[in-house]
């Protein structure tokens, strides 16, 4: 097991991240540094960090809704998609091998879709089961974009740069329908970026074949191009929508745009081969050629305010839109806006302002609410449910209290504490209602935290249901043991110790929990130590 040989290599279990941030007195540019390599510079009041530097050629980045970030890996074949823990300290392959994945994003849903140059469009379940493997569009696919709250099109419809083709871009819906968005351009032929903006889609022409035209293109209607900024080469495309800019890289530069498409100089000595603006506000860009993936975060990349929008029970048994969970983490939210869209297309739409408004005024029907929280910087977030009013009010039943009924998605009505508005805690439940347990706590990402056993969060093979190791210093299984052969003991002499480890190593061997060669090794480990020598 690999595990084994890590234990064998170091005791010290060394972290995946290695983060650095130096300061240049008085200058302008920060400059980070390793080796001989060139210098990473990003403006005064901006901090950068090796996120990640475990993955060979890292390329594509995305970040599902709980900060893990999924990886595509810049080889043609095999092609492989890698998964990196919240904070990025456990990294793992994920999903199948596919020819040169170029692309990756994550939909409204939390599904990985995959864009592979010459195999298609793929979507993989979050635990990256290929049973669950759904071809959506086959194509050369080299860019993908998910408008996942609806500043462009509708939620989860997913865009695609097919290069190559006739059709420059296409459209594909959550259930996997494609349709044609750009078709016979003569400025599109090889669109290696694509990003979704307030009312728009931009895409970045690299015009690789010189069958394109450079520069960076904004599409706010099917087959509808115009030019947005002449930055040519452009390469990779994020849009931080707290700022409402683009971000651009173009050989080894990173440049913002405005809305009104004026560029201006960000980062420079890095070759982006993928960026992604995380959950928390930061930019991160994967550096094919260093092998890493940087965090740049600082003063300008905060995290928007998280909108909750819920159904709840208020006073006097009347059903209201519940705005009270949503957070700014760096402000305070000034303003809560409702926009109630009716599904009967011959329905009334309704506005609505507060932190938690009666739906007593609106008319009988069914609705998608959407609610924009606004904080006191002007940033937004927004959340969306659906509601619907009846006819008559049914008896709605809260049994604890805390403003939130089994009909409003309360997963424990006996506990006051537990409701989809609360905050989730390291405490072995789903205090938030939201379907997981702890998250954002599992450093290591074994499906174990603190409060639930894991006596080393920062090692992925120690935990409560690990196999004990004979004969080291670890706590594999977190039972306040070292086991059997617990090198600590006091032993008659060095023999008993290495046969003690041989007779474990047997019965794991037996068992088919490891190979014999990975039993040879410990035995081998056991017997080159001092245990019992003196």
């Amino acid at each position: 097991m690999a595990f084994i040989q890590q234990w064998l290599a170091s005791s010290s279990h060394k972290f995946l991240v290695k983060s650095f941030v130096f300061s240049l007195f008085s200058a302008f540019f920060l400059a980070i540094t390793s080796g001989a390599e060139a210098q990473l510079t990003v403006p005064q009041g901006y901090t950068v960090e090796v996120y990640v530097e475990a993955i060979s050629m890292p390329a594509a980045l995305a970040f599902d809704s709980n900060g893990v970030m999924y990886v595509g890996h810049d080889e043609i074949n095999p092609g492989r998609i890698y998964k990196v823990s919240l904070g990025g300290t456990t990294v793992t392959a994920f999903g199948p091998s596919l020819y040169d994945p170029d692309a990756i994003a994550v939909d409204a849903e939390d599904h990985v879709l995959v864009g592979s140059e010459s195999q298609g469009l793929y979507r993989v379940s979050p635990d990256g089961t290929s049973s669950v493997l759904t071809i959506l569009y086959m194509g050369n696919t080299v860019a993908i974009a998910v408008d996942r709250t609806g500043m462009f099109d509708a939620v989860g419809t997913i865009f695609v740069a097919n290069a190559r083709s006739s059709y420059d871009i296409v459209k594909v819906l959550p259930d996997g329908t494609s349709l044609p968005f750009v078709t016979n351009n003569p400025d599109l032929y090889i669109s290696f970026g694509l990003a979704i903006g307030e009312g728009t889609l931009y895409v970045a022409e690299a015009d690789g074949e010189g069958q394109g035209r450079k520069g960076i293109y904004e599409v706010p209607a099917p087959n509808t191009v115009q030019d947005f900024s002449a930055l040519t080469n452009p390469f990779c495309l994020a849009y931080n929508t707290v700022q409402g800019k683009l971000y651009v890289s173009q050989s080894d530069k990173i440049y913002s745009i405005s809305p009104e498409g004026v560029s201006t100089l960000f980062a420079e000595n890095i070759t982006a081969r993928g960026m992604t603006f995380g959950p928390d506000g930061a930019l991160y860009v994967s550096s094919t050629a260093e092998s890493r993936i940087y965090r740049i975060s600082g003063a300008g990349f905060l995290p928007n305010p998280v909108a909750v929008a819920a159904i709840a029970l208020g006073q006097d048994q009347q059903l209201v839109v519940d705005g009270s969970g949503s957070y700014s983490a760096s402000d305070t939210i000034v303003s809560y806006d409702w926009v109630l869209t009716n599904e009967d297309p011959q329905g009334e739409d309704f506005l609505l302002t507060g932190e938690t408004v009666s739906l007593e005024s609106v008319a009988v029907g069914c609705y998608l609410a959407t609610l924009t929280v606004t904080d006191t910087s002007g940033r937004e977030g927004i959340d969306r449910t659906e509601v619907c009013v009846p006819a008559c009010m049914p008896q709605i039943i809260d049994d604890d209290n805390d403003g939130y009924s089994t009909d409003a998605s309360d997963c424990n009505d006996l506990d006051a504490s537990i409701n989809p508005g609360a905050i989730e805690l390291c405490d072995g439940l789903d205090n938030n209602c939201d379907g997981s347990i702890d998250e954002g706590f599992d450093i290591d990402g074994d499906l174990f935290t603190e409060c639930t056993g894991d006596c080393n969060d920062a090692d992925a093979y120690v935990n409560p249901e690990a196999i004990e190791l004979p004969g080291n210093d670890i706590d594999e299984n977190c039972d306040g043991s070292l086991g059997d052969c617990d090198p600590q003991a006091d032993w008659k002499n060095h023999g008993e110790f290495v046969r003690c480890v041989a007779h474990e190593v047997d019965g794991l061997v037996t068992a088919g929990i490891i190979s014999e060669a990975e039993g040879d090794l410990l035995v081998s480990s056991a017997a080159r130590s001092d245990v019992g020598k003196n």
